[in-house]
């Protein structure tokens, strides 16, 4: 999702702050996306797909999930994504 440019902004702002912070920060952030989620789906009569909250904690996030992504095993995150993409087909098409 992010531009080449984009990760590289990422990838110094998570030397910058070190991993320890930024894994909080994902944390925090996927939590400001759960209540903006929740907000909307119950309270708004706004479409969640144009909620600006929802979409702000969102790009917070993939932000978030590419500098973190950067400390675990490339290979194995790639093969895990694969497998529950996969199984979740599977479950589809029985």
């Amino acid at each position: 999702m992010l531009t080449p440019v984009q990760k590289s902004d990422a990838l110094k702002i998570f030397c910058a702050y070190g991993a320890t912070n930024q894994l909080n920060m994902l944390v925090e952030e996927c939590m400001e996306l759960s209540l903006a989620l929740h907000k909307n789906l119950t309270r708004s009569k706004i479409s969640v797909f144009s909620d600006i909250s929802v979409i702000s904690e969102l790009a917070d996030v993939y932000i978030m999930l590419e500098q973190c992504s950067s400390l675990f095993d490339r290979s194995l995150l790639s093969c895990k994504i694969s497998f529950k993409l996969t199984r979740e087909l599977n479950r589809l098409n029985s």
